[in-house]
């Protein structure tokens, strides 16, 4: 098991008018054999649940 600190970072988006910021997230107790796919999916649920703050 391993554990995972994912700093995520967002440009401005002009078309939608959202400003840039930043995001981090843990995932935590990843399995070692698992493949990557799966932590990028569990990433992602993260992030998708995480606050960015402007910056």
């Amino acid at each position: 098991m391993s554990d995972h600190r994912i700093v995520a970072q967002e440009a401005t988006n002009r078309l939608t008018g959202d400003p840039a910021g930043i995001a981090e997230c843990l995932v935590r107790a990843h399995p070692c054999l698992q493949h990557v796919r799966a932590l990028l999916q569990k990433t992602r649920e993260e992030l998708m649940k995480a606050d960015f703050v402007e910056f």
